[in-house]
């Protein structure tokens, strides 16, 4: 069992976010490369190993699976990178609770020891097939309406959809325990999945904390605040999304106590030396972006059939273990760490974003520059542009280029930092005994500030979602 220490290390250690700690340049550069590529050519993608060559797991390949699945909900539900971390992070779970039943030492986070097989079924074989049951029944509950399409990737795997057997004694009763204890735990876990909390409007994952935000989309009453953006639609309208999962404060992390266990600090206010120097700097970022920032950008961006940064991150987990060819308990216990690591840093994130209700980018600079020209990015190879506000696609860019410069400090709520920090420390080899059992803690209530002077952070990218 690992100390709690320890795992507060993994969880949110701040550190220097780059794929060059983790596969080297070369191999950052080729995912980069391969941004635009769906994850559905991973899942159908075919393997000729020679003697030097890695050798997906079934971890591996069920993994694909799920950020084939989660791909494929994006492109119907649009990008929401909370949701979308604990759709992947559920399944990693599940995953690792029904291998945990083949391992000698590991524990799930729900049953315990209580699947434990014996010596002699813990064969490679029986982990595939207890793997493929758990994480079907997790992405079957997560995704019905890919419930044909999951069926159709069981069946050319070899196993049987309808086999809803519970019996512990065979690896597909592993598989379907584990995933149901996974799933009953996660439909009443503040997500609101179901649609079915109190105040809710019955729509899954919609809020029930009845969240207004203080400002219009085409008024600044309050620069400290968030506020909703209008992004033009491509048809010569507009569309004003609203706030991302504002109850998300509420979700039961995996590691964490409760949601607020690391708050940040308050970030300064408009009106402090501090924020307009944040600004500037900000404004300096997104005039003067490099090639490599911008690609960095499309990456983390990857239309609309992204996975996430939450896929992004289990993307570059098999990138580990392509570069030191893991096998399927390898695999596992990486998935399973970085899958949660990244559902529990978006579920902090939010909890200071929504606590300090904090503004973004595209607010302070019309606040502090309103009716005057700012420096943007024109192009690459090209000087700055002098244009009144920002640019929409290169307010995108804020955030991204800011990275560079890891300033944490004031970056309230940015789930890009944050859950990259966590994830970073977590892709390092896991001991034997696998990843450290849940302490699940309901984390009580949360007391949200509505004078106007609870301070605000200027550290926000301009995105749809948040």
């Amino acid at each position: 069992m690992v100390s709690h220490r320890l795992l507060m290390a993994w969880m949110f250690a701040v550190a220097v976010i780059g794929a060059s700690f983790l596969v080297g340049v070369s191999e950052a550069r080729a995912l980069a490369g391969a941004g635009a590529m769906s994850p559905a050519q991973h899942v159908k993608q075919p393997a000729v190993p020679t003697t030097s060559e890695h050798i997906k797991s079934a971890a591996y390949e069920w993994l694909d699976i799920a950020l084939e699945a989660t791909a494929r909900e994006h492109e119907r539900h649009g990008p929401r990178p909370t949701v979308g971390s604990r759709m992947l992070a559920i399944v990693v779970t599940a995953m690792y609770d029904a291998w945990a039943a083949y391992d000698d030492k590991a524990v799930g986070t729900l049953l315990g020891d209580r699947l434990r097989r014996p010596p002699a079924e813990r064969t490679v074989d029986n982990k595939k097939k207890a793997i493929a049951y758990a994480t079907y029944r997790a992405l079957l509950d997560i995704f019905p309406e890919d419930a044909n399409w999951l069926a159709g990737q069981m069946r050319q795997n070899g196993f049987d959809p309808n086999d809803a057997s519970t019996d512990p004694s065979t690896p597909q009763g592993v598989g379907n325990t584990a995933a149901a204890a996974v799933i009953a735990y996660r439909h009443h876990d503040g997500a609101n999945q179901l649609g079915d909390e109190v105040g809710s409007k019955g729509v899954p994952y919609s809020d029930y904390t009845f969240y207004k935000p203080v400002n219009p989309p085409d008024k600044i009453i309050d620069p400290d605040c968030w506020q909703p953006i209008p992004f033009e639609d491509g048809k010569g309208g507009a569309v004003t999304p609203g706030y991302l999962t504002p109850h998300w404060y509420r979700v039961k992390p995996f590691a964490l106590k409760r949601s607020d266990q690391f708050r940040p600090p308050p970030p300064p206010k408009v009106g402090s030396e501090q924020l307009r120097k944040e600004v500037d700097e900000v404004l300096a970022f997104n005039a003067n972006l490099t090639p490599e920032q911008k690609a960095i950008v499309e990456f983390m961006r990857d239309g609309p059939r992204s996975t996430g940064q939450s896929g992004h991150w289990l993307r570059f987990a098999q990138a580990v273990s392509r570069r030191d060819k893991n096998g399927i308990d390898q695999d596992v216990k990486l998935f399973f760490a970085v899958g949660n690591v990244a559902m529990d840093a978006f579920i902090a994130a939010w909890e200071a974003k929504r606590f300090y209700d904090t503004s973004r980018p595209w607010t302070l600079v019309r606040h502090y520059y309103k009716g005057q020209k700012v420096e943007g990015w024109a192009g690459p190879g090209r000087r700055p542009a002098r244009r009144r506000g920002l640019a929409p696609i290169l307010a995108l860019q804020l955030h991204h280029a800011a990275v560079s410069r890891l300033r944490l400090r004031a970056q309230h709520g940015e789930c890009r930092v944050r859950e990259g920090a966590g994830t970073v420390h977590r892709q390092r080899p896991l001991r034997r005994d696998g990843a450290p059992q849940s302490r699940h803690d309901d984390g009580g209530g949360l007391c949200v500030r509505e004078d106007a002077d609870a301070p605000r952070s200027i550290t926000r990218r301009r995105e749809a979602y948040v």
